[in-house]
Formats: C-alpha cells, structure tokens, sequence
C-alpha cells in the first residue's frame, strides 16, 4: 500500500488530490472510493477536491466519499439484512444492559437502578467491543470490577447477537466478502482498531489503495 505524507493544511490537501488524480489514471470521470475517518474531515475534503480538482480541474465526478464504517456498511449490509438483522443503537444497546444488569449479581447490583449506570457500561462495553478478541481475556488480572465490566459486555453482545449487528461484526463480514470496488484512497488515516485493520488489508488485497497521511511537523 502507497504512503503518501504531507504536512497537515494546504499540503496534505494538495497531495490528496494527487492521490486522487493518480488513481484516476487521467479519467475525470473513473471512479475513486475516498475513504476518510470522520463525516467532518470527508466534507473538507469533497469541498477541497470541488475547488482543486485532479489535473487542474475542478470537480468530484465518480469519487464517492464514505468513513470506514460506511464503507463496511456498503459491503456487508446486504448480507447480513438478508439475516433479519438490524444495526445496534445506543439505545438497543443500553436497554438490553440495563436489563442484564437488573438480573445480574455484580457489584453494580445496587446502582443498577440509576440510569447513568447502563449508559457507563454500555460505553464501556462499546470501546470494549474494538479490542482484539484475544487480548480481553488478560485484561482483568485481579481486579473484581474489570471482571465484571468484562463479563457483562460478553454478556450483552451474546444477547443482541441473533437480531443485531455491531460495528466489529459489520467490518468482519465487509472483511470475508469484500469483492470488487473502485481505486481507494484512505485520507487522514487514524489509529485503526483491530477491525478496522481487517477491513483496511482486505480491501487492499484486491486493487489499488493509497494511504495518505498528515503529519504534525515532528518526528
């Protein structure tokens, strides 16, 4: 995968569409998938690229601008809609949560009544869900409260799993059936979680990608 680095502002703007012109091989009109990591920055970008288009000419015809989740989503959604199966919202998340909870002898027994305690678990049991599958069984050593935090996030994902589906299980399925799609650029690449490192080396594996990254000034 091309790693393409500028300094964050004009420059990483410039060398995007460069990326974008290369990927184009000259063809205003040849398809471009931009992938970019939040809703804001993929609005910068499309009104960037809109004002200083490839070659010298403006525009953003055949480039589609999605977040890695929407690109998952793009993928995988048809596959798994065929299931019966719906995205996990905060809401489904955190009901489902605080009725475990309710049922559960933990230590959160008795704050299980107060609301900000499903939304405190459901949150961890988010950022929870993006870590490495193998790694979470190490991550309580000896500590009660980590134990149980633990616990009931397998818990509440076990429960959703038949009628819902979460980020983690939306990228594994965009990662086994990922097929055709357009020359990728991924702008501004973040910090991947586990997952999205899946999605990002499947879809490199099968047409040109290009990573363009911004850069702080230090080493």
């Amino acid at each position: 995968m091309p790693l393409i680095s500028a300094r964050y502002g004009h420059d990483v703007y410039a060398a995007l569409t460069d990326a974008v012109a290369r990927a184009k091989h000259d063809d205003p009109l040849a398809e471009v998938m931009l992938v970019v990591p939040t809703e804001p920055i993929g609005t910068a970008a499309r009104r960037w690229l809109a004002a200083h288009g490839p070659n010298g000419s403006p525009g953003i015809a055949g480039l589609s601008i999605v977040t890695q989740y929407r690109l998952a989503e793009r993928i995988a959604s048809p596959s798994l809609a065929g299931l019966g199966r719906k995205p996990v919202t905060a809401p489904v998340l955190v009901g489902a949560m605080r009725a475990i909870v309710a049922r559960s002898d933990t230590c959160f027994t008795p704050i299980a009544h107060h609301p900000q305690t499903a939304r405190a678990l459901a949150d961890a049991s988010v950022e929870l869900n993006r870590v490495d599958p193998a790694v979470l069984p190490t991550l309580a050593g000896d500590r009660l409260v980590t134990a149980e935090v633990l616990d009931l996030h397998q818990k509440v994902r076990q429960e959703l799993a038949a009628g819902y589906f979460d980020e983690v299980e939306l990228m594994r399925v965009a990662t086994e059936t990922v097929d055709t799609l357009a020359p990728v650029v991924l702008f501004l690449p973040h910090e991947l979680s586990h997952a999205e490192q899946k999605i990002a080396a499947a879809v490199a594996g099968g047409r040109t990608v290009t990573a363009n990254a911004g850069l702080r000034g230090g080493a």
